[in-house]
């Protein structure tokens, strides 16, 4: 400003108030003039700056790409300059928002580690459950904590079913720190997958993705409070390091995203997130040995929507199938000794279910499905479930050394 002053007034020339006058509109006009330059020095900056971007991603990228882009950008600078204020401020706020927009559509809409932290981290909750215990004192209570996300703006939150398998009573933590109660709407140990219900209110939540469109070598962040709330809305970076990979937890086999973000005890439950802020998975178990790193696992949040919808509308998993029976394994050596086949002994009959009405009892010892010899549990659950409820299977059991086959109506499990 004070070269502009100088270049054409001195002190000598205000002598009236004309001139006064006259002096107020040049300041007027040199003031717009500056910042009419001013402008068209930062239009000049922002349009070298994005132009920059779109040549380094000709050099190192696809050059028809880069062409592509290279015609769409100064287009695109005119119609959004076109549309700024003349202050400077005001356009200095539009070249970067306008950067900011043009390197995120570049970027097929991906976003930062920041900007996803930002995105979900809200909707990530810790949960603390208290259940009872057998200590040598007696019953006593001991505190557990896991990590889950909520999916409606209600208050649906999923989480993993060991995360609160036994509570008695449940607390919810949102990432502000307060407080909710919650309760189980429906869990599944199969697929160690639950829902609670937060007490009524508007909650931030969590846009769900496809995790079948997933590739290996992808960016995830994992978030969730590892270790438990002291460290609550943790965030870590990986990679899909695999997928479909199965692994067995407790007698279940679960098909799995393997990565290398960061998962421990307590963030069983939390998402993993791609780099559009989407969960594509439920953070649920890791490795953990010596010499072993960076293996963490997630149930896949294709598999796990149709898991959440049925525990939401019924409360448990529609459609799945069951015999009626309690039982345990009789291996080979207990087989020999009371010189018994092996097979799956029946401890229990559910009464009403498929095997009940069939006539199965107490101490028969299944030894075939569909003429499949079985040997365990986990071998009569295998091809049990290829059917589902109200099919008819075929099994045939050993009754005191009597050979017998029964047709057997499978039922629906409910719990």
């Amino acid at each position: 400003m004070s070269e502009i002053y100088n270049n054409n007034w001195n002190n000598d020339d205000f002598q009236n108030q004309n001139e006064q006058s006259n002096r107020e509109k040049f300041f007027t006009y040199n003031e717009t003039h500056l910042a009419h330059k001013i402008k068209k020095k930062k239009i000049k900056k922002a349009t070298l700056k994005l132009l920059g971007l779109v040549v380094a991603s000709a050099i190192f990228g696809s050059a028809v790409t880069g062409g592509i882009m290279m015609s769409f950008v100064p287009q695109y600078i005119s119609g959004e300059i076109a549309k700024s204020n003349t202050s400077s401020s005001q356009f200095t706020n539009t070249s970067f928002s306008l950067a900011d927009k043009v390197i995120k559509e570049y970027n097929n809409g991906e976003l930062s580690v920041v900007d996803i932290a930002k995105k979900v981290g809200p909707a990530v909750v810790g949960i603390v459950s208290t259940i009872n215990v057998q200590s040598y004192f007696g019953i006593a209570e001991s505190q557990g904590s896991g990590s889950g996300i909520i999916v409606s703006e209600d208050g649906y939150l999923v989480t993993n079913n060991h995360v609160i398998d036994g509570a008695k009573s449940l607390e919810v933590y949102l990432s502000n720190g307060e407080k909710k109660n919650a309760k189980v709407v429906g869990s599944d140990s199969k697929t160690d997958l639950a829902v609670l219900k937060l007490e009524e209110g508007k909650y931030p939540h969590a846009q769900l993705g496809n995790s079948s469109e997933l590739q290996v070598g992808e960016l995830c962040v994992a978030i969730g409070n590892p270790l438990g709330m002291e460290f609550a809305g943790s965030v870590t970076v990986g990679y899909i390091s695999a997928l479909n990979r199965t692994v067995e937890v407790d007698g279940k086999t679960l098909t799995v995203i393997q990565t290398d973000a960061a998962i421990n005890s307590g963030n069983s439950g939390g998402a993993l997130v791609n780099t559009k802020g989407e969960v594509i998975g439920i953070n649920t178990l890791k490795i953990s040995s010596t010499g072993v790193e960076g293996l963490g696992f997630a149930i896949p949040v294709d598999e796990a929507k149709p898991v959440f919808d049925d525990l939401m509308t019924h409360g448990y998993v529609k459609g799945r199938p069951i015999v009626g029976i309690a039982g345990r394994d009789l291996t080979a050596d207990m087989a020999r000794y009371y010189n018994y086949p092996e097979g799956v002994f029946v401890e229990q009959v559910q009464q009403g279910s498929g095997a009940y009405k069939a006539g199965i009892r107490r101490g028969d010892i299944i030894t075939h499905i569909d003429g499949i010899r079985i040997k365990t549990i986990n071998e009569l659950n295998k091809q049990r479930d290829k059917k589902k409820a109200g099919d008819t299977i075929t099994l045939e059991l050993d009754r005191s050394g009597e050979i017998k086959q029964v047709k057997v109506v499978l039922g629906e499990e409910t719990k």
